[in-house]
């Protein structure tokens, strides 16, 4: 199973910091459904609740180890995960993932209160938009998930946060 936080579950988050995704993998046979379009075809795998846990407590552990190191938070938030929630217990865990992931980007830039207040808020706002909605498997296409991730303030924080990674960050080429 491929598992990756880029698109069902790290939504708006990690695509607006402009983070390719890595991999991790293993035999488990599981169910599956392939949509097609006419750009990609995309396989979202269902795995069970204790299967979800598990990837979302190694993906939490590692973005808390990485939090203040701007860094290390790209790299650990940096995963794929080809399973979406599909049920309010795996919906929760999802929306804890990408809180955490908010949270910890906020600690990485203590000067800029600004920014690291807009994630805070956004990341307490998911939360409790979520909770509201019992948090339907459906959540993170709702226009209250939209709202808040897809919010100028919060996607102004992250263009900010985006450009810090792309600096401070990336590969450097000598030469």
């Amino acid at each position: 199973m491929r598992v990756s936080i880029v698109g069902r579950l790290g939504l708006g988050l990690v695509l607006a910091l402009g983070l390719v995704g890595a991999s991790c993998s293993d035999d488990s046979p599981e169910k599956t459904t392939t949509t097609a379009s006419t750009d990609a075809s995309t396989t979202t795998t269902t795995i069970s609740d204790q299967e979800f846990d598990e990837l979302a407590d190694g993906f939490v552990g590692e973005v808390q180890a990485a939090a203040g190191d701007l860094c290390a938070l790209v790299e650990a938030a940096t995963v794929q995960f080809d399973t979406a929630a599909a049920n309010p217990h795996q919906m929760r865990r999802t929306v804890e993932m990408q809180t955490t992931v908010m949270e910890a980007l906020a600690s990485t830039e203590p000067v800029d209160d600004t920014n690291a207040e807009r994630l805070r808020v956004a990341a307490a706002r998911l939360a409790e938009a979520a909770e509201r909605a019992g948090y339907s498997p459906e959540f993170l296409g709702s226009d209250e998930a939209t709202e808040v991730l897809m919010g100028t303030e919060f996607q102004e924080a992250l263009a900010v946060y985006a450009g810090r990674a792309k600096e401070e960050c990336a590969p450097r080429v000598e030469g």
